[in-house]
């Protein structure tokens, strides 16, 4: 359960995003480039984060306020930083906090091409599948010796906000 509070304990401000929805053609690109963004910032320099900065300025990132940034009471609980990547043309929101969690929010539903890729790139078993309330989350767990989950968090079809979280955690 300790995981799955962490992997929780990321970023909610994705909900501040408002989504349309996007052509199978155009959801693989999206997802293609969110799996890039996060395997350059989140999987790269986890789990204490040292240099990432540097990578997200590379993208032409920001790092937004921190008023805005502890909007979300996860993130203010767990001294969150939240920052803007623009990658390739898509602009993505990219949160950490001080416990060694990191999202990547995209503004479409991607789950389902993020799922294939994870699963073809890493070396992770599906562990946890929850729905909840608006919401799907998916939780991945490492098969090597250092330990890591990958979540997928997404919005149901009906709701306002179209947002798909990808998440990094430690065990």
């Amino acid at each position: 359960m300790l995981r799955t509070k962490r992997v929780v304990a990321t970023i909610g401000a994705g909900v501040m995003l408002f989504g349309i929805s996007s052509s199978n053609a155009a959801k693989t690109d999206i997802a293609q480039k969110m799996l890039e963004v996060f395997d350059s910032t989140c999987f790269l320099s986890a789990p204490e984060f040292q240099g990432i900065e540097t990578t997200i300025a590379g993208f032409g990132g920001k790092e937004l306020s921190q008023k805005l940034a502890l909007t979300d009471p996860v993130m203010a609980e767990h001294n969150g930083r939240a920052f803007t990547v623009s990658y390739a043309g898509e602009v993505f929101l990219l949160g950490i906090t001080e416990i060694g969690t990191c999202a990547v929010v995209a503004q479409d539903r991607i789950a389902n091409k993020l799922r294939e890729s994870i699963l073809k790139n890493y070396p992770v078993r599906k562990e946890i599948e929850a729905p909840s309330g608006v919401q799907t989350a998916e939780y991945f767990i490492s098969e090597k010796e250092n330990p890591y989950v990958i979540g997928i968090v997404e919005s149901k079809p009906g709701t306002t906000t179209a947002v798909t979280i990808l998440q990094y955690a430690p065990p």
